[in-house]
């Protein structure tokens, strides 16, 4: 009992030092503990885990004698990582952040950090191929780019174009509302720009990487306007393919893209060669050659012999075509006319007359039909 007593004692008299004690040990487990997980989730937790294969292709060059911390700014400043930190922790405590190779690697944005450094560790360098797909060109002159480009071949890419199995919003939209009697299922939908591609992988990743560009052109504020004049994507693309045909000069668009809503709104069909000449199938040229007979043609897409939308876009319109059906001009205008000074503006009008001047080469002034409002 003695010896008891005596402990109780020395521990009544020690009581704040075991206290101490204890909350010192419970701070490191908890500090332990923390690391463990901070540590965990730089080996583990990659943020990128799940990236698009068929996303932008970036091309790096990584100087001799590079750090990893060099290499990792490099990789953050040209969005092939969001953090030059994280990729450097993560290097170093997955043990690869040394014997990065140098040289020129073709990188995909936002693909994952571990499959980066296994790249440069490996020397995985790949070479690329700049294209750039005009406005206005049509899937089968895409196709034949890409072939005198050595990218795929021309049947490889017009395949890949009626694949209908890409993950892709709209495209699927289309697909079950039905798209029989088009030319090419995805016309208009593959997006103009100039884009790094990799040979090796083939007609479908470039299909891919046109359709992701697509999307990515889109706001919600875009979006939201298109669901406010009561149009359907597959309609904006439609009217902007054939703005994108008629039109030489970016401000006229709008006014194009009011004609053709004026010409709705008074059942009257668009009219229009660029429409005939693609059920034709002439891709370029051609319009001073049509014919009565052209006109008559029974397809679609001949604006002239059914009123409405075509069945289809007729090329792949860029963002200023596809803007313009948003919010097109503020006028009445019926009629437009390609003027003959070699300027590629044209002439419009409400008037059936002035029309027939113009069509002359006789062009009354058409200051008023110039004004523009987004409120449409």
């Amino acid at each position: 009992m003695y010896y008891i007593n005596k402990f109780l004692a020395l521990i009544a008299r020690n009581v704040k030092k075991v206290i101490v004690f204890a909350v010192v040990l419970v701070g490191i487990a908890l500090c332990t503990i923390m690391a463990y997980d901070f540590a965990y989730d730089f080996v583990s937790g990659d943020p990128n885990e799940a990236y698009d294969p068929n996303g932008e292709t970036v091309m790096l060059t990584i100087p001799a004698g590079a750090t990893s911390k060099e290499i990792a700014a490099l990789l953050e400043e040209k969005g092939i990582v969001s953090s030059a930190r994280h990729f450097s922790w993560r290097a170093k405590l997955l043990g690869k952040e040394n014997d990065f190779k140098f040289g020129t690697y073709a990188f995909v944005k936002g693909m994952p950090e571990e499959m980066i450094m296994d790249m440069l560790r490996d020397g995985s360098k790949q070479e690329s191929v700049r294209i750039t797909i005009p406005e206005g060109w049509t899937i089968d002159q895409i196709a034949e780019y890409l072939q005198e480009k050595e990218i795929c071949l021309k049947e490889d890419f017009l395949a890949a174009c009626e694949d209908t199995s890409y993950d892709f919003d709209y495209y699927t939209k289309k697909m079950k509302k039905g798209t029989a009697g088009r030319r090419h299922m995805l016309e208009g939908y593959l997006f103009p720009d100039t884009y790094d591609v990799i040979p090796e992988d083939g007609a479908v990743s470039v299909v891919k990487r046109l359709l992701r560009q697509f999307e990515v052109e889109w706001s919600e504020d875009d979006l939201e306007r298109i669901d406010e004049l009561g149009l359907t994507m597959d309609k904006v693309v439609i009217m902007a393919s054939v703005i994108e045909k008629e039109a030489k000069l970016d401000e006229e668009r709008p006014m194009m893209a009011a004609v053709l809503y004026n010409r709705m709104e008074q059942d009257m069909p668009w009219q229009l060669n660029s429409t005939v000449l693609y059920a034709l199938g002439i891709e370029s040229g051609g319009e001073d050659n049509l014919t009565y007979d052209d006109l008559e043609i029974d397809s679609g897409y001949n604006t002239y012999k059914y009123a409405g939308y075509p069945i289809g876009p007729i090329c792949n319109p860029g963002y200023s075509s596809l803007q313009a059906v948003l919010y097109p001009a503020d006028t009445d205008a019926i009629y437009f006319v390609l003027k003959e000074d070699g300027s590629g503006s044209h002439f419009f009008t409400n008037d059936y007359d002035e029309f027939l001047a113009a069509a002359d080469g006789n062009y009354p002034d058409d200051d008023d039909y110039y004004e523009s409002d987004e409120d449409y």
